[in-house]
């Protein structure tokens, strides 16, 4: 850019002492700028293409910052407060899912050992009982006379043991 030095050429300001009547109040004054131009905005693309924090310049020269650095500044200066209320929100709802996830983990352990415990409770039953029907004295005798071919000795052939 070459260096030209330009007189800005400010608007009369109005007097609001008087009252103008409303004939003259509508009629709007042209402040004539010689070197002024016409103002045009940055497009869409520039402003998407353009890295974070860098500005945009505009055809006069002009250098607009980006929104996204306005925004961070405001955060950091005029939003604190809320930001940082936000950032308790965010972990105070992160840590209800965490415990509420955890705690399901839990119920459903629990549940698993109800059922494991339930199943050895049957089997310890059916243990009891088949320990039962096995050491019934007439089946004892049922299996020793027909698959041991054992009997009863005869009293003559008894003998009798003294201990002191």
């Amino acid at each position: 850019m070459t260096k030209k030095t330009r007189k800005l050429i400010k608007p009369k300001q109005a007097v609001t002492a008087k009252r103008k009547p409303r004939a003259e109040a509508s009629k709007k004054v042209r402040v004539n700028r010689p070197f002024a131009r016409k103002r045009t905005k940055p497009s869409i693309k520039e402003l998407i293409t353009q890295p974070f924090g860098e500005r945009i310049e505009t055809p006069d020269h002009e250098q607009i910052p980006l929104l996204g650095m306005h925004i961070v500044r405001d955060l950091f200066t005029a939003g604190r407060i809320p930001m940082f209320l936000l950032i308790i929100i965010f972990f105070s709802a992160m840590s209800v899912v965490l415990t509420t996830h955890l705690t399901r983990q839990a119920i459903d352990h629990k549940n698993q050992a109800l059922t494991a415990r339930e199943k050895l409770d049957d089997e310890w039953r059916n243990l009891i009982i088949e320990e039962n029907s096995l050491s019934e004295h007439s089946r004892v005798q049922k299996v020793a006379v027909s698959e041991l071919e054992m009997t009863r000795p005869d009293s003559d052939k008894e003998v009798l043991v003294k201990l002191k």
